[in-house]
């Protein structure tokens, strides 16, 4: 893509930029990554080691506004009819229920559905597109603003229904490969083939920050119009009212048609956990971020109002250069590992009955890092960690990729594992060590696995 030779010619300064860096380093959780971007050219790139440019990010409900657009784009080839009844596209999936049978895919673009709840969450094991018909609803379609991701699911498979293709393929042919989306970028799928359309979107920063643009200009690259953009005015504008059910701020400002509404007039493809593409229209400007913020309350509402301060309400006004401090900031780019130093220590522990299944431990540390060797109910099991870095491996069972880190604070351990692929969140374990035993706090903050993760246990000497 094209590029601003500084920020100051796209109307940011510099020192506002320092500012808004300095602002998200103080907050307690990670930033992964920050794009930026004016008139189409990007003015700002910055990645956290150890992500990069071309680093595969789990987008979470981001997917949500990839498969409107793919509902929008069959609409446009006259292959579905919005104001149809979702039910009459799926005949194999028979419902009783009159709200479901009267629930249009309209209603489901815009959050109107008859579930108050995910469908499929009510039991992972069972098809997860055919739970959305033979669930209860709980309410009449087309009134209030239900944020309901097995919806966007359903649509999903919809789109992969009509089009025998992955939907991901399918925005391909439209218009991801014109605008220069990764190849590699791809989406999770459930058990019966599906692809995850509420949240399994799996892509980089910049395949973000590319679509929405493109979103932002109507649906129109390089002067070629890809996309209908009436119905890309429609999807991003106020159709649902949220102040009910929006949890901050930026939430309660309203909701389109898989995408969320926000101050400033703008509107953005919003993920659990930071994913965020901010699109603001009247400035012709972008923010993509990508982050952790799971865990911590109200985190997605402190990027959104550090950029609100520190970056949108200083645009076009004072313009200073101070190049040297922003180029600092931008080169050292990274997530901070545990505070506090190594030692040497070895013990083994054995635990009686507990809510986290544990019932062996053996610890190993040095001045460089260590690990702890632990049995649970899912069996044997090593994570090893580094101290003032990190130790980049496999997170034991799940076969996740992980970043983890450990250090010593008097006698107390703690051990904090960063989940950075498919899985998002984090795995942290304090372990505090006496002369009979040790005890574990340990907590978890990814959305559906990793519980045995979750507690307090107390542990002997063996």
């Amino acid at each position: 893509m094209e590029r601003f030779e500084n920020p100051a010619m796209a109307g940011v300064s510099e020192e506002s930029i320092c500012r808004f860096f300095s602002r998200l380093d103080s907050l307690d959780f990670d930033m992964h990554s920050v794009i930026m971007m004016r008139y189409g050219k990007v003015l700002l790139e910055s990645y956290y080691e150890p992500y990069g440019c071309d680093s595969l990010h789990r987008m979470f409900s981001v997917t949500k506004s990839f498969v409107g657009l793919a509902i929008g784009c069959l609409a446009e080839e006259g292959r579905i009819n919005l104001d149809a009844p979702i039910t009459s596209y799926f005949p194999e999936y028979s419902s009783d229920y009159e709200y479901t049978k009267r629930t249009t895919i309209r209603n489901m673009l815009m959050m109107r559905t008859p579930h108050e709840r995910t469908t499929y969450k009510l039991d992972f094991s069972k098809n997860w597109v055919e739970s959305y018909f033979i669930t209860e609803p709980t309410h009449e379609p087309g009134t209030v603003f239900s944020y309901d991701t097995s919806a966007s699911h359903v649509l999903c498979g919809l789109v992969e229904k009509i089009t025998g293709m992955t939907f991901l393929d399918y925005l391909r042919t439209r218009f991801l490969d014109e605008i220069g989306f990764s190849k590699g970028a791809y989406c999770l799928k459930d058990n019966w083939g599906v692809s995850i359309g509420g949240s399994g979107l799996m892509a980089t920063a910049m395949d973000l920050a590319k679509t929405a643009n493109f979103v932002m200009n109507g649906g129109k690259h390089c002067g070629k119009q890809l996309m209908d953009g009436d119905f890309i005015k429609e999807a991003t504008s106020f159709l649902s009212a949220t102040c009910v059910r929006g949890g901050f701020t930026d939430e309660k400002q309203g909701y389109g048609m898989q995408f969320w509404r926000t101050r400033n007039n703008g509107f953005m493809f919003y993920g659990i956990g930071g994913q965020l593409a901010l699109c603001l229209p009247d400035k012709d400007f972008v923010m993509v971020t990508t982050a952790d913020t799971l865990g911590y309350q109200g985190g997605v509402q402190a990027i959104l109002d550090i950029f609100w301060n520190e970056i949108y309400f200083a645009l076009d006004k004072k313009i200073t250069g101070n190049s040297e401090e922003l180029a600092e900031i931008l080169s050292s780019r990274k997530i901070n590992p545990v505070n506090g130093y190594g030692k040497d220590f070895e013990g083994r522990y054995v635990f009686s009955k507990n809510g986290m299944g544990l019932s062996e431990l053996y610890v190993i540390s040095d001045k460089h890092g260590g690990s702890i060797e632990y049995t649970n109910l899912t069996g044997c099991h090593k994570l090893k960690f580094s101290t003032g870095g990190f130790c980049n491996d496999k997170f034991p069972y799940y076969n996740c990729e992980a970043i983890t880190s450990g250090a010593w604070n008097d006698n107390m351990l703690m051990i904090k594992s960063r989940l950075t692929g498919e899985f998002t969140g984090s795995v942290t374990m304090e372990l505090y060590f006496t002369d009979y035993g040790v005890t574990i706090s340990s907590r978890k903050t990814e959305g559906t696995l990793f519980n045995e993760f979750n507690g307090i246990v107390q542990g002997r000497k063996s």
